[in-house]
């Protein structure tokens, strides 16, 4: 008798761009471990979203008539109450950049990957393998490269049920000395656009229980625990960067929403007709991106100071909610 797991997992897409150079090369070697990306059915209908690496996570607000904004700001919470489901940085290459023959996962990791792939239509590679107790890929194309911490597997028996890569804090800390790395390497491309993008989980004990987690974090959105079902909020809160940059403005894309994981025990004869246990969490989605209008190419001494104020901003959502 086996155990499969089943939740709802959503696109996190950004805007297609490119762009910026990188200075001198410093390079980090770190540890390893294996892990398979975390690929789960919806259990709700309206909780899938199809993958598009050439669009936005959106900015509209979805009108459920959850009545009347309220003006109070949230106050901040510990980010270390959200798990991570996984982490994201991205980069649009400048059109000019060149990198086919990068060797970056072995100047980072300081060994191959475990796994390779050509992607010869999309004109790039696919580097995976173990890092830290984690899985580290990094994909390549001509017009994007993301690097992925994703989940070393199916999840462990656990209270939540969720599959995770740990506390967003600890791993966060991680993932950023590795992306800072890169960005240092002398053969680190000319790209337009940068983003941090990661997926965060707050377990909690039913749905109404998670509208009311939801709650505190979403001052404008008056949300009926127990009247009200198939909730997603999303919304885009533009700021201007703080960096030396002039003119460049950052998006700070969140989607909020409560994910429901169901455990089905499969015989011969299928899977159970109810399932053997159900967890749910709150979901909060982040795509903090620097906009499509800035003109040019991020210049290459400003983009690690870039980074560290994207990874802010993300933190600062997970704290405070959804305020300007």
């Amino acid at each position: 008798m086996t155990r499969e797991r089943y939740t709802r997992r959503s696109a996190d897409n950004l805007p297609n761009q490119a762009g910026a150079r990188h200075g001198k090369g410093r390079q980090y070697a770190a540890k390893a471990a294996k892990l398979a990306p975390a690929c789960l059915q919806a259990v709700e209908p309206w909780a899938t979203w199809p993958v598009n690496s050439g669009g936005d996570l959106g900015c509209d607000r979805l009108d459920n008539d959850w009545g009347p904004a309220m003006s109070q700001q949230p106050d901040a919470k510990p980010v270390d109450a959200w798990l991570a489901e996984s982490l994201r940085v991205t980069v649009f290459p400048s059109p000019a950049a060149s990198f086919a023959d990068q060797r970056w996962w072995e100047q980072l990791v300081g060994q191959p990957p475990e796994t390779q792939t050509s992607q010869p239509r999309k004109g790039g590679r696919k580097d995976e393998g173990p890092y830290q107790d984690r899985k580290l890929v990094l994909d390549c194309e001509t017009t994007r490269i993301d690097w992925h911490v994703l989940p070393a597997g199916p999840p462990e028996e656990s209270d939540h049920g969720f599959p995770t890569i740990g506390g967003y804090s600890e791993y966060l800390d991680m993932f950023s000395d590795l992306m800072r790395a890169w960005l240092d390497l002398e053969d680190f491309p000319a790209i337009n656009r940068l983003a941090v993008a990661p997926i965060l989980l707050q377990p909690v004990g039913s749905l109404p229980d998670g509208y009311q987690r939801l709650s505190e974090y979403l001052p404008s959105v008056q949300i009926d625990p127990h009247g009200s079902s198939d909730l997603v909020y999303q919304i885009n809160r533009p700021r201007e960067s703080r960096s030396r940059i002039s003119g460049l403005r950052i998006n700070r894309l969140s989607k909020w929403s409560v994910a429901t994981i169901r455990l089905f025990t499969l015989t011969g004869a299928g899977p159970s007709s109810r399932p053997e246990a159900q967890h749910r969490a709150c979901r909060l989605q982040l795509d903090v991106n620097t906009a499509a209008e800035f003109d040019g190419e991020l210049p290459a001494d400003g983009l690690i100071p870039l980074l560290q104020e994207l990874m802010d901003l993300a933190g600062e959502i997970a704290s405070h909610g959804d305020i300007p």
